[in-house]
């Protein structure tokens, strides 16, 4: 429907009216996450690393091939070869002076261990898996033809 952002901004609107510390999501599908990434931070620094390495090993690829691509099981850690699953984070939009400064201006630990484990990270789609597991998706008619 593209009406996420509209929505995203009655969220915070309302948290902000109702005098909420923060708006919180935890994205179903990697696109999502990406997406809000932009204002929003995961709340373990561990997994804020692990969103920023996917979203580097992945930025020349599609973002929809990308998100269906781990949703079908195709996301591999590049130094392993094993199967990556998508596990979201609650993801968090600060709402208050205490909160946002809390995210902008981390503790040293949690910025040690946010780049830690974005170094220790890499990431690849394995492209055949995907489209072995694509094509032979049985569509129903009246699925959406993207993750929502």
């Amino acid at each position: 429907l593209r009406i996420s952002h509209e929505i995203l901004e009655l969220l915070i609107f309302a948290g902000r009216r109702l005098a909420k510390d923060a708006v919180t999501i935890r994205p179903a599908h990697f696109h999502s996450a990406k997406i809000y990434h932009q204002q929003f931070s995961c709340l373990d620094p561990r997994r804020e690393g692990q969103l920023i390495a996917l979203i580097r090993d992945t930025e020349n690829d599609h973002l929809a091939d990308v998100s269906w691509a781990i949703d079908l099981g195709c996301l591999r850690d590049d130094r392993t070869g094993e199967v990556v699953s998508w596990d979201p984070d609650i993801q968090i939009f600060a709402l208050t002076p205490n909160l946002q400064n809390h995210f902008l201006f981390l503790t040293d630990a949690y910025h040690e261990s946010v780049w830690r484990e974005v170094s220790s990270c890499r990431f690849r789609i394995d492209w055949d898996c995907f489209q072995g597991r694509y094509s032979g998706r049985t569509i129903d008619p009246a699925a959406p033809t993207r993750p929502a």
